[in-house]
């Protein structure tokens, strides 16, 4: 049987998550397996949403400020690890800033595709539509 999680370890795997750290990093600082990690932060992503359901845009908005926080703090680390000449732990600090940056693109919704084609009754491809519109906008 497999030991749990005690409260402190939960919100270590949550706070170091939430700074981009890979599940095995976190793994390894908190004493779990990935995959345990791995099932907490989604825990914590799900119940952070149905806890505040009629306040999602908050909690989304929430989520966004400290995942910025996270790239923030990633940055001056790379730039710091840089200027010491520490190529490995620049590359560590940008690949966190990196993660940030891609939920924060979740989060927004810009990690979309950039197109998508589908034709309908009309004949009209969904791209075509939204070209028209984006260009009706400007």
């Amino acid at each position: 049987m497999a030991k749990r999680l005690t409260p402190e370890q939960e919100q270590q795997i949550i706070d170091l998550s939430l700074q981009g750290l890979s599940r095995r990093a976190v793994a390894a600082q908190v004493g779990c397996t990935p995959k345990v990690v791995q099932d907490r932060w989604a825990k914590y992503r799900d119940f952070d949403m149905k806890e505040r359901a009629g306040d999602t845009e908050g909690v989304r908005q929430d989520l966004i400020y400290r995942h910025q926080q996270s790239a923030l703090d990633a940055r001056r680390g790379y730039l710091a690890a840089q200027q010491r000449g520490e190529d490995t732990a620049a590359q560590r600090w940008l690949a966190q800033e990196l993660a940030s940056l891609k939920e924060i693109a979740k989060l927004t919704g810009s990690d979309a595709p950039a197109k998508v084609e589908h034709s309908g009754e009309t004949g009209f491809t969904v791209v075509r539509i939204v070209e028209e519109i984006v260009a009706g906008a400007q």
